[in-house]
Parts: structure tokens; C-alpha cells; sequence
């Protein structure tokens, strides 16, 4: 199951609590911030380790998130990963408010990646289709992934075997010889004494 780091902003925690009960019903592994660091842990390093651990990163995107440096940093950090990122935009996003650094953030994240317009929580129909069908792609592809590392792997180790037969036959060819010789040589006295026929 891909793990999900949810990333929002603290004034949209109440709409977080519903998305995670949501994912919950839905058998979806997530981590939330203000639910998932215990007291006394380090923000900072918490998120930053959560983050590196998500296979999706799900982004609540408001008009508080857009304001926040630290949840876009959140967003720029997943360009350096292989993680899928979904943008959850929460209709309504009036633009004609926003500040210039918010309406520059929403530019870029509409420009690098399609999100998914969303107007209540939990999600309904068509939209919950499209947030579980990006869970599902991300679980075979992690799957697809996890295969052919094993693969790889396993071809490495044969190879490695195969080589290391390969030079110990070689640094030892000459006893390889003798013991071949020997076996052969006895093979042949066994059948020279064969005694089931008659004197």
C-alpha cells in the first residue's frame, strides 16, 4: 500500500481531520502532521523525514496553503524524489484575492502537474474516482518497481556467482585437472575389477 503524506496548512486541519477519515474508510496509509508527531518530536525533521517516506504526496491546496512557504517547500521538495504528487484544489480558489506570491504558486503547481477540483470533503463521485485511481496507479507502479529491483538483484547475484566460479576454476585449474584425472583413472580400475563375469 503506498504511503501518503498529506500536505496543508494549520487554519484547514478541521477539512484534514475529514480527508483522513476518509482515507482511513478507504484502507489508504497516511500521515497528518498535528495527528502523527508526537509531542516534544521536532517539526521540522518529523516532515522532512514523512515526506521522504511517501510514495504520494496529496496537497490540500487553499488559500492558506498558497500562503505558506513551508507547504510549498513541501510541494518543491517532491520534484526530487520519485514520489506522485495530487493537488487537491478546493473550489473556491478566488483568484482575484490572491497575493502575487500566491498567485505565482498556483501557476507553477497548475504548470508542472494536473490536480483534481474539489468542493466538499469527504470527496464525492467522479472526484474521489480520480484521487483513488491516482493511489491505485502509484501502488502498481510501485509494485512494477519493487519487481524489477528484484530482478536486477537476483540477475547481479547469479552473475556474481558465475563469475566467482569462473576465476576459481581458473586459479585453480591445475588441481581441477588432478582431481578429474584421479576420478578417472579410478572409474577405470572399478571397471577393470568388475567381477560379475565369469573367470
Amino acid at each position: 500500500m503506498p504511503r501518503i503524506f498529506i500536505s496543508h496548512a494549520s487554519a484547514d486541519d478541521n477539512a484534514i481531520d475529514t480527508l483522513s477519515l476518509w482515507l482511513s474508510k478507504h484502507g489508504y496509509d497516511y500521515f497528518v502532521d498535528h495527528r502523527d508527531i508526537d509531542a516534544g518530536v521536532s517539526w521540522d525533521a518529523a516532515l522532512r523525514r514523512e515526506a521522504s517516506r511517501a510514495d504520494i504526496l496529496i496537497l490540500y491546496v487553499t488559500e492558506a496553503w498558497l500562503a505558506s512557504e513551508e507547504c510549498f517547500a513541501e510541494y518543491r521538495s517532491s520534484f526530487y524524489g520519485d514520489r506522485t504528487v495530487l493537488p487537491l484544489l478546493v473550489q473556491p480558489l478566488r483568484l482575484q484575492e490572491f497575493t502575487e506570491a500566491q498567485g505565482k504558486r498556483l501557476g507553477t503547481l497548475c504548470a508542472s502537474v494536473q490536480g483534481v477540483p474539489i468542493k466538499d470533503l469527504p470527496p464525492e463521485g467522479f472526484e474521489a474516482q480520480q484521487i483513488k485511481s491516482a493511489i491505485v496507479r502509484v501502488r502498481r507502479e510501485a509494485d512494477a518497481a519493487r519487481r524489477k529491483r528484484f530482478l536486477i538483484q537476483s540477475g547481479f547475484a547469479v552473475s556474481v556467482l558465475l563469475a566467482t566460479v569462473f576465476v576459481l576454476a581458473v586459479l585453480f585449474a591445475d588441481q581441477v585437472r588432478g582431481i578429474f584425472a584421479a576420478w578417472n583413472i579410478n572409474r577405470k580400475i572399478e571397471l577393470a575389477s568388475d567381477t560379475s563375469k565369469p573367470f
